[in-house]
């Protein structure tokens, strides 16, 4: 086999080198997740506790960091080293099962750091999680889904916190290492490359270097109010995909799925079946079309994405709201407009995110207790119209073209006590 060895393919020895950095990565992360593992605890009582317990001391500190910086490289390397081998035609035969064991190990990099997004416990992490729900339990059929991927409610509760970490701690390894077994036999098998190690090892400790410079975030440990909140900044990771639900969102509030389900699943369908649609489409065909998808990921991100939460600091949530009136000064509730607000909520399609009057959200949060937030009917109406102008991170659509008597009337019931 070492006969079949090209040891001029500059492209092939790039791919080998960054595929075997990746691979150390991976196992750098293992072993970081695994000296972590033996202080955390996963439960929603006393996870945030126990992280801050390891960012208060050495080696954890700087380990934990490297865990953290080194998921967010991962994803990174992984998108850059799958997009080199879409322009140097590498997803084509016979290097379709290193194509495929490089699409394993970027979508499982992108797990990681979703599941791990909420290890923490602290109030980013899960409020993005409660998104992240109520984003599935939107969708046609999402309830039942988002019920297997929460841990039995189509919402955040106290078993989501465990059932994502056994998916981030071994069910994700274990896909990603089925993912990559075709690729690393075919690079046994073929020997057609060379892999170089000193880079490939230096490549996958950057991260311990960021982490030696920069501390990971770790914001205000979080309560089971913060399953029902949705003020969290969207993660940069997830920002192309909050973009594309935005986009879908302008056109109509129903159809904000397409934009988080359709369109990335023919991503990725189009990206597993790239090596077949290589027998009939020219690499210029198949690369614009990557590039097509791209384009518009970025370009929903830029228009409609609004802004990514920091990489650093806690990233608790911010609120614009001004401070709550003292009890005397709120204004009493006009019952008799409230009703009607109560109306064109469950009629303008508000229910079918936040339920039949707000009681059973199926894709927003419930909004029974919403009053004890905020008291000011002017707050619900710019909240309405523009729910970026009080909360950037919102993804809910706005209602601009409602009536100031609708949104008067909306505001009213909100505002009320039930």
């Amino acid at each position: 086999m070492k006969g079949k060895r090209k040891s001029g393919d500059t492209t092939g020895n790039i791919l080998a080198t960054s595929a075997a950095a990746l691979l150390l990565q991976f196992l750098f992360q293992v072993a970081a997740g695994w000296y972590l593992n033996r202080a955390y605890i996963p439960s929603p009582k006393f996870a945030h506790g126990t992280l801050e317990a390891i960012m208060g001391a050495q080696p954890h500190a700087t380990i934990a960091g490297f865990h953290y910086w080194g998921s967010t490289f991962f994803i990174l390397h992984s998108f850059f080293h799958l997009s080199f081998m879409m322009f140097t035609g590498w997803y084509r035969p016979p290097h379709q099962w290193r194509w495929f064991g490089a699409l394993a190990i970027f979508g499982c990099a992108m797990l990681f750091q979703l599941t791990g997004n909420l290890l923490p416990f602290d109030q980013h992490g899960v409020q993005t999680a409660a998104i992240e729900s109520g984003i599935t339990a939107a969708m046609p059929g999402g309830q039942e889904i988002a019920k297997v991927l929460f841990g039995g409610e189509p919402t955040v509760n106290a078993n989501t916190l465990p059932t994502w970490y056994f998916a981030h701690k071994l069910l994700i390894p274990i896909a990603l290492l089925l993912g990559i077994v075709g690729a690393v036999i075919t690079h046994l098998r073929r020997g057609d490359v060379r892999t170089f190690w000193i880079p490939s090892i230096l490549m996958a400790l950057i991260p311990l270097l960021i982490a030696i410079l920069v501390t990971r975030p770790l914001g205000t440990g979080a309560t089971a109010d913060d399953y029902n909140r949705y003020s969290a900044m969207v993660s940069w990771y997830t920002w192309p995909l909050h973009g594309s639900l935005q986009a879908f969102n302008q056109l109509s509030p129903s159809l904000g799925w397409i934009g988080t389900a359709v369109i990335p699943a023919l991503f990725v369908g189009f990206l597993v079946a790239a090596p077949f649609l290589s027998n009939r489409i020219a690499n210029a065909g198949i690369q614009f079309i990557f590039v097509a998808f791209l384009s518009y990921f970025f370009g929903t991100a830029v228009a409609f994405g609004g802004k990514f939460a920091p990489l650093t600091g806690t990233r608790d949530p911010m609120t614009a709201s001004p401070e709550p009136k003292a009890h005397n000064e709120v204004p009493l509730v006009d019952k008799a407009l409230a009703e009607k607000g109560r109306l064109a909520f469950n009629s303008e399609g508000c229910s079918n995110c936040h339920g039949t009057d707000g009681l059973k959200a199926t894709g927003g949060p419930k909004l029974d207790q919403v009053h004890k937030q905020h008291s000011d009917a002017e707050w619900y109406i710019a909240f309405i119209k523009d729910p970026k102008s009080k909360n950037p991170g919102s993804t809910m659509p706005g209602f601009p073209d409602l009536s100031e008597e609708t949104l008067k009337a909306m505001a009213e019931f909100l505002r009320m006590p039930r």
